[in-house]
């Protein structure tokens, strides 16, 4: 596998003397799945040999925890709970198959994450993935923390068109641009909820970090002039959040949030609930100036239409609500 392996250390706080010895390749050296804490501050991990085969590497594991001992046993400072040497990286089909057979048992027997009911096992991811996020290497390494961050739009299209040639695309690329939509709709918001729920992304970020992301982006000239043209490729096709059912979600989300809510009676005598003067005016056929100034209290008529007293409002059983 060539000269990718090396050994570390992780160093006490106070008298930084080693507590812990190790061989890996890659990120393995700030890695939180190990037995022991792996140290907060990183400079607290140290490389001890570096560009090594895998058999030197353990080799060079084994001598170090043999030297500085073991505290488990009595002989020495390390947490270390064996020699070292063991854990190939690169197991054998044997190997691999002796492991898969060993969690087939746990299964059958239920021990181990055999044991674990549905919501224990999604309880043990929910503390994995959180025990991932507090791992040293991605605090140094954010742009690997999830999903697209940092990943290219080569990237991107490479994996696309693997996906396509793999057919793992077609049902996608069968499906219209509005079921589409659709589906990319209801799996944001079940992400979403998910990322919220994990703290990852940007739901881990403050609302401070939030706003000087988005003041940063907008900073460059070639990111606004990309939204611009897009928004007006959106307006003239009709599409995306210049869609009608857009714009209608919009303009309702907007009076559920601004206006003020009303109570009026009509000539035959029944209460209407509403919010937003205008669309109610156009829906019953009322001239919108009167009919406002009739809420507002400057008229006490408008075409047989009354105002609703507060008092009314608790009391009337015939309430017919103007949105849904």
């Amino acid at each position: 596998m060539g000269n990718i392996f090396y050994t570390y250390a992780y160093l006490r706080k106070g008298d930084r003397t080693p507590y812990y010895i190790g061989k890996g390749c890659g990120k393995r050296a700030y890695d939180s799945s190990h037995n022991v804490k792996v140290p907060d501050d990183k400079d607290r991990i140290i490389f001890l040999k570096q560009n090594l085969t895998e058999e030197e590497a353990f080799n060079h594991e084994k001598y170090m925890i043999a030297v500085l001992g073991r505290k488990d046993l009595g002989t020495g400072i390390l947490r270390n709970m064996s020699d070292g040497g063991e854990g190939h990286s690169n197991p054998s089909p044997e190997a691999r198959r002796k492991n898969a057979e060993s969690s087939r048992l746990q299964y059958q027997m239920g021990i181990g994450i055999g044991g674990f009911s549905n919501e224990e096992r999604k309880e043990y991811g929910l503390i994995a993935a959180r025990a991932r996020l507090d791992g040293q290497w991605l605090k140094d390494n954010p742009e690997y923390n999830g999903g697209s961050l940092g990943r290219t739009s080569e990237q991107h299209s490479a994996d696309s068109a693997k996906a396509i040639k793999s057919g793992c695309a077609k049902y996608w690329k069968s499906m219209t641009e509005e079921e589409r939509y659709e589906k990319r709709s209801k799996q944001g918001k079940k992400g979403g909820a998910k990322n919220k729920e994990l703290g990852l992304g940007i739901c881990g970020l403050s609302f401070e970090e939030r706003s000087k992301n988005s003041k940063k982006k907008f900073e460059d000239p070639n990111f606004v002039e990309k939204y611009r043209e897009r928004g007006k490729k959106q307006y003239a096709e009709g599409k995306g959040i210049a869609s009608l059912e857009a714009r209608e979600r919009s303009r309702l989300t907007n009076l559920e949030r601004t206006c003020k809510e009303f109570h009026v009676r009509s000539p035959e005598g029944k209460i209407y609930k509403g919010k937003g003067r205008k669309p109610f005016a156009r829906e019953h056929g009322l001239p919108e100036t009167s009919f406002n100034n009739l809420i507002r209290g400057l008229n006490d008529n408008c075409r047989g239409w009354t105002r609703v007293e507060e008092t009314e409002q608790n009391s009337s059983v015939d309430l017919m609500q103007f949105f849904e």
